[in-house]
This record gives C-alpha cells, structure tokens and sequence, in this order.
C-alpha cells in the first residue's frame, strides 16, 4: 500500500514538475506576445497623427528624415543625437539658432521618422547614409558637425572620414573611448551574451518599459518644446517603434579608435557639470579632457549646474559652442 501511495506522489510531483516548468516557459513568451501585440496596436496611424516636420529622402534601399532650417550661408551645422534620441531632441537649439545659420537635424535609420536601413547598425554605415542623405539634399558644406552624448562619435567618425566637408566639431557631454573601454570592461558576460545573441530579449525589455511604464518621459521638463513635440516625446508608441533600430545600433558599437587627432580643426567640447554617469565622476572628466588633446584648436566649456542632457535644459550653451566653432573656423 505503501508503495502504490509513493507512486502516485511521485508521479503527481512529476506532473506538477511539468506543469511549472511548463508556466516558466509559456508565460514569458505569452507576455512577450502579448506586449509586441500591444505595441504594435499603439503605432498604428502614427504617420497621421504625427507627420515628420521637415521631408523624407530617399538614399537607397529607405528614407531619412532629415529637418533643415535657416537661409543657406557659409556653412551647415548637422546636428547628431544620442543614442536612442531623433531629431525632436534638438529642438530648443535649432529654433534659438539665428535664422542666418542654417542647421539640420536627422533621424537616423529606424528612429524618429526615419526607415529602418540595412544590417550591420555600426558607426561607419550610419556616417556613410548621412553622408548620403546631406549630399541627395544638396545641403551646402562646409559642415559644423555637433554630437551629443552617444551621437559625438558619430559627428567625430564623419568629421575623419569626411574631413574636406568639416570646418568644426563640437561635443556636447560626449561618449568618449575611454568611458567606452570601462563599459564593456564593466559589462557582465551574460549582458554581453544577451547583447550579441540575443538582441530580441533585450528588445522586449525596453519595449516593456516604454509601453508600461512611461513616467521617465512624463516627468521630464519641457519647457520650450512645442505641444506636437512633446506628444511626440511622450507617445508609446512613437517610442517603441523605434526601439529595434536603438538596440541594433548598441549592438555593433566600435572601440572609438578613430575619435583622435584632427589637428586644427576648431573642437569644442561642453561637459555636463553634473555628472550622471554610472562611472565615477573623476573618470568621466577625465574623458573630456582626453578629447581636447585631438585638436591645437580645443575649447573647454563648462555647463555649470546642468546634468547630461545639455541640448534640453542648457541649449543657449549649445550654441555658444557652435557659434565659438564658426569663429574659430572663419580665423583659420
């Protein structure tokens, strides 16, 4: 009797066994469709609801957006946003910059307003379409390339391959190789695993946190920003549609090998007085200071009491770095 009870407990546990490994495996992936599903309803009409404020051209196989403003002069500023970040970003510096300035903002592949592009997202493919789209544009250089955060290696990677097309570049609280040694040192091997191997689980990650819990973008201050761009910032489904084309970029990020000498070229480089970086504050200055060593032509400039995003809550900084760019570039 003993043994029968034994038996049948062992084959309940085996069944209960099952059954959880079953719900372990069957909930996240319910979740997961259920969350892309979700998404996916939220993006519908998106082209209506919020059409692209500048134009669409076509380079190869998809569009980019790309938003221009100001007479066309002496020179362009061509303006890079961080990673993840479009061209709305910009907007409290482009509208502020005097209208004899002309200045471009763009969304790169697969954020903003833009088309997804072709495999790989790394740094020299998304520099070779911009190089692209500024020429199908027939915007006039010589260029001032500005970047912020993940975008000043971008502006820096254009400004080596390019060099005849740039007069000036400005950082504004840039990435730089140093930091980007330390965050891949730092990186955990399972985070890197997922990085490399399983992008569509870091896809759903940030999807999720975009559709649920949408507070990080709430919050924010927008003051200044128009109401189409701050239903833009805020709408998720705006936001999730882009998040397949931010994670394939952090994906194939390079070792920043190429942000070194530009000899003369004027460099402005605007540091955040608050550092919000997960490194320590004594590192990241250090970074910053790496960069003006690339140039004979460095400038340091200091947004005092601002954080990280300088281009939002300090953009007159901003373009105090650009107009310092084109002086510098007028005297050489």
């Amino acid at each position: 009797m003993s043994n029968l009870l034994a038996s049948r407990i062992k084959r309940s546990a085996k069944r209960i066994s099952i059954a959880l490994i079953g719900l372990l495996v069957i909930a996240p992936i319910s979740f997961g469709t259920a969350i892309w599903l979700y998404s996916f309803t939220l993006r519908t009409n998106l082209d209506e609801r919020f059409p692209p404020p500048g134009r669409m051209v076509q380079i190869d196989s998809h569009s980019l957006h790309i938003n221009c403003t100001g007479h066309k002069n002496s020179y362009t500023v061509i303006l890079e946003a961080g990673n993840g970040g479009w061209s709305t970003y910009w907007s409290r510096v482009q509208s502020r910059l005097a209208n004899n300035i002309r200045v471009c903002s763009y969304d790169r592949a697969g954020l903003g307003w833009s088309e997804k592009g072709p495999f790989p997202r790394d740094d020299y493919t998304i520099v070779r379409e911009l190089q692209q789209l500024l020429s199908v544009s027939e915007e006039i250089s010589p260029y001032i390339m500005v970047g912020h955060s993940g975008g000043g290696p971008l502006a820096w990677l254009y400004a080596k391959e390019y060099t005849n097309t740039v007069a000036g570049l400005v950082m504004v609280d840039t990435v730089t190789p140093s930091y980007r040694q330390r965050e891949d040192e730092s990186a955990s091997q399972v985070r890197m695993f997922v990085r490399k191997y399983l992008r569509p689980l870091l896809i759903l990650q940030e999807t999720t946190s975009r559709v649920l819990f949408p507070s990080d973008y709430s919050s924010r201050s927008y003051s200044g920003y128009s109401d189409f761009q701050v239903a833009v910032f805020e709408d998720p489904g705006f936001r999730t549609r882009m998040v397949s084309s931010s994670n394939a970029e952090g994906a194939f990020h390079s070792d920043l090998a190429y942000m070194s000498n530009v000899k003369d070229m004027p460099l402005i480089v605007v540091e955040a007085g608050i550092v919000q970086w997960p490194i320590s504050e004594e590192a990241w200055r250090i970074g910053q200071k790496e960069l003006l060593s690339n140039s004979s032509n460095s400038f340091h400039i200091v947004a005092e009491h601002i954080g990280h995003s300088i281009p939002r809550d300090a953009p007159e900084v901003v373009i105090e770095a650009i107009q310092t760019a084109i002086r510098e570039s007028l005297l050489n």
